[in-house]
């Protein structure tokens, strides 16, 4: 029998055998605000994004150049909450060891926390160049970030698969350096006197050529259970190719399509 619980801003699924020595893995997804996702997947931990700081929007400079791309320069450097952060993962973990951290893309809202959670714990981060960049430039060592371009198919272990999807972000030519797929080249700066950095779009936090999207499937006896996570998506162009620096990734809809295909 295969039950859907939601409770509580949770997404549980749970296969359950009649076989009590088989107990089914269990996946268990929390919503924690923005894209920030807290899953549970047997014994596995795994945080999406985990932004807890909260970036002021009076730190943001409009552009007459680009109007309805409102973020894309700052008045100064920001730092990271890491007392909010370790609250956060205090609350939520207790005594649990996080295995994984993953970043959906490269915006403020979405990967400036990362490596504070990895710092904070320990664990491993999976994202873009640049967010591996960004972790690079808080302190997080190389080899604890694994960039990520899209149709890398991970093995988590104990039957849990993860399928990394290349996917575009929100938006359209409106707001192009917002939605158009951009790449940092080079660990940014931290600011000398404060440590931070700059949180605009077209600054130290562009969206990281697009966004890495991940397809789950967990094994179990009952069959196959899969979940699909996207932090942001633009129907503009679902169906065209994510290109930067001239490079093809493929499009959204097609990359999924592949993913789901070798998942069976």
């Amino acid at each position: 029998m295969k039950r859907l619980v939601l409770a509580s801003a949770a997404l549980a699924f749970a296969a359950c055998s009649t076989v009590a020595t088989a107990a089914p893995p269990t996946v268990e997804m929390t919503w924690m605000s923005i894209a920030n996702w807290y899953f549970k997947i047997g014994d596995k931990r795994i945080v999406m994004d985990g932004y807890i700081t909260r970036v002021p929007e009076n730190l943001f400079v409009a552009s007459s150049e680009f109007p309805k791309d409102m973020y894309t320069y700052t008045k100064g450097p920001y730092g990271v909450d890491t007392a909010a952060i370790d609250k956060v993962k205090g609350t939520m973990l207790g005594r649990d060891k996080l295995d994984l951290l993953l970043v959906g893309h490269a915006h403020w809202d979405h990967s400036w926390d990362t490596p504070a959670w990895s710092r904070l714990t320990g664990a491993p981060m999976i994202g873009g160049r640049s967010a591996c960049l960004q972790a690079n430039a808080q302190g997080v060592a190389a080899d604890k970030c694994r960039s990520v371009s899209g149709g890398e198919k991970i093995d988590l272990g104990n039957g849990i698969t993860m399928r990394v999807v290349r996917w575009n972000h929100s938006g359209d030519p409106t707001n192009p350096i917002q939605h158009f797929a951009r790449e940092l080249y080079r660990a940014p700066v931290p600011d000398p006197a404060t440590g931070g950095l700059r949180a605009g779009v077209g600054e130290d936090y562009p969206n990281g050529g697009g966004n890495r999207a991940f397809l789950f499937t967990v094994d179990s006896p009952e069959g196959q259970l899969s979940f699909f996570v996207n932090n942001s998506a633009s129907a503009f162009d679902l169906d065209k190719d994510v290109v930067v620096d001239g490079v093809s990734f493929g499009s959204p809809l097609g990359n999924l399509a592949a993913a789901m295909k070798d998942a069976g």
